[in-house]
């Protein structure tokens, strides 16, 4: 989309009208105010701090699926502010990813703090010398036991490691 000082489209392709879910407002014909294309904050704070002359990069959130880029930067003349230039990017598919990310560091670390905590707790009941002596093999047993889960955790996390860099390496 690029604007003038007045916050008027001077042109803009479909896929902005699209993004912005302006289809049924825009008129081409007219002369169109950018900021009744969309009413969001994210949107209307990035083409007017463009117009007054910084660059702006954020992120806006339309209906609760889609996750849009906006990079807006004046458009100068020597000292002087003619309009902007706004880009709008589809990050959506990045966003879910992301947000992907987020949801498998957080069960991992669930996933890993479990077995250390049980071992830590029956390996301080052992070194503070509360346990009986026929109950060490038992205590042992379970140290064992959480041990070779954590193995089995941290094999599981390199395999997806490695199917992430070489998704074709692995059957």
């Amino acid at each position: 989309i690029i604007i003038d000082g007045d916050f008027n489209v001077l042109t803009i392709n479909a896929s902005a009208v699209r993004l912005l879910g302006a289809e049924e407002s825009y008129d081409k014909s007219e002369t169109v105010n950018v900021l009744s294309l969309n009413r969001s904050e994210e949107f209307s704070t990035a083409v007017e701090e463009a117009v007054s002359g910084k660059n702006i990069n954020t992120v806006m959130k339309i209906g609760k699926d889609m996750c849009y880029e906006i990079i807006a930067n004046p458009v100068r003349h020597d000292a002087d502010i003619y309009g902007a230039v706004i880009l709008i990017v589809d990050v959506t598919e990045k966003q879910r990813r992301e947000d992907l990310r987020r949801e498998f560091t957080s069960n991992v670390s669930h996933e890993l703090r479990t077995p250390l905590t049980t071992i830590s707790g029956v390996a301080e009941i052992m070194m503070n010398g509360i346990v009986k002596p026929e109950d060490v093999k038992s205590f042992a047993t379970n140290i064992y036991d959480e041990a070779a889960r954590l193995i089995v955790l941290i094999k599981d996390i390199v395999k997806l490691s490695q199917m992430d860099e070489k998704p074709d390496a692995l059957e």
